[in-house]
């Protein structure tokens, strides 16, 4: 497949929908969220699938000038062994090729070539951050500074991945991910994972960043959601 459509765009890994933009794999209604470091890894390898990537060259190409150790590859690629559901000893995805480097074994593909109901579902929940409306999919929506977040948002006291909201359906649960600043739910610290309801209003940092969560309603007829809040 074109390389190109590896940077940014959706693709096909085996069983798997990897969204580079959003940092996450999704397989049937199971998602995976992936540090940035980790999804450059991953990257690098479907580009060259099937073949062999030496071990500085995966380096060179994620860690640019940074120095990093051996181990640090190693450890990206654990992580994304175990967000695969791979087995290093029998692998399926993610092959070491002793003392040199690794082979991605899994086929790659366009996702315009595979079933558009694999992909994750829109949920019923927006949310409402200045004057954009962003929906929620179902599975992990990670808020932060990382531009393939889910709800990116681009100040200091935000942190690279602050916090995440997790969709079940029409259950949303807010939870911080160890954010610098933390992360505030109706002006109280949200500690712990905590249930969502409609809008609920969300703090980041030191509560200059606002979210707003917000269902969708139906109406009788059936036509297209709409939401409360754009409606008042």
């Amino acid at each position: 497949m074109d390389t190109v459509a590896l940077l940014d765009g959706t693709f096909r890994l085996g069983e798997w929908v990897v969204e580079p933009q959003f940092g996450r794999l999704t397989r049937g209604g199971t998602t995976v969220g992936l540090e940035f470091k980790v999804m450059e890894v991953l990257l690098c390898l479907a580009r060259r699938s099937g073949t062999l990537v030496i071990r500085q060259d995966l380096i060179d190409a994620v860690w640019a000038t940074e120095y990093v150790s051996n181990n640090t590859l190693t450890h990206a690629i654990a992580e994304l062994r175990s967000a695969l559901g791979d087995d290093a000893k029998n692998p399926s995805y993610i092959e070491t090729i002793h003392r040199r480097g690794y082979r991605l074994l899994a086929d790659v593909a366009d996702q315009e070539d595979t079933d558009p109901d694999d992909s994750p579902e829109t949920s019923c929940y927006y949310v409402l951050t200045g004057d954009r409306r962003v929906p929620l999919r179902d599975g992990e929506n990670l808020i932060g500074r990382v531009p393939w977040a889910t709800i990116t948002v681009d100040e200091p006291q935000v942190s690279r991945r602050h916090a995440r909201i997790l969709v079940d359906g029409s259950t949303a649960v807010l939870e911080d991910l160890g954010s610098k600043n933390g992360t505030y739910l109706n002006g109280r610290p949200a500690e712990a994972p905590t249930p969502l309801s409609d809008g609920d209003r969300i703090g980041l940092g030191s509560h200059s960043v606002f979210l707003q969560l917000t269902a969708a309603v139906t109406t009788e007829e059936g036509d297209t959601p709409t939401d409360a809040a754009f409606e008042a």
